[in-house]
């Protein structure tokens, strides 16, 4: 899971960089077709579903930290109850020891 946290952190990384370049690439076009005005809606949508991909994976980034961290504190949950139940054993041993000598 946190390979796929670090590949989707990578990833958003590289959206981010399309992005960039996407808005910087939509600018120069504005400027360089001003006769072609039918292209400025176009790209203006391509952005836009960009963005939309970009706020997708960055939401299921946050999911994924939060199921991480989640995890984590069951683990670390899950290992104090081993440790204490180990702990009780030398106790429930003695106990069966004296039952036997008992009987």
């Amino acid at each position: 899971e946190k390979e796929n946290l670090s590949d989707l952190t990578k990833r958003v990384a590289e959206l981010q960089g399309q992005l960039g370049s996407r808005t910087q690439e939509l600018t120069q076009l504005d400027h360089q077709n001003q006769m072609l005005k039918g292209e400025i809606p176009r790209r203006q949508q391509e952005h836009d579903k960009k963005e939309q991909e970009l706020n997708a994976v960055t939401s299921r980034v946050r999911v994924l930290e939060k199921a991480v961290e989640l995890q984590e504190k069951e683990y670390q949950d899950i290992a104090k109850e081993r440790d204490d139940e180990i702990a009780k054993l030398p106790g429930l041993q003695q106990k069966i020891a004296e039952i036997g000598r008992a009987s």
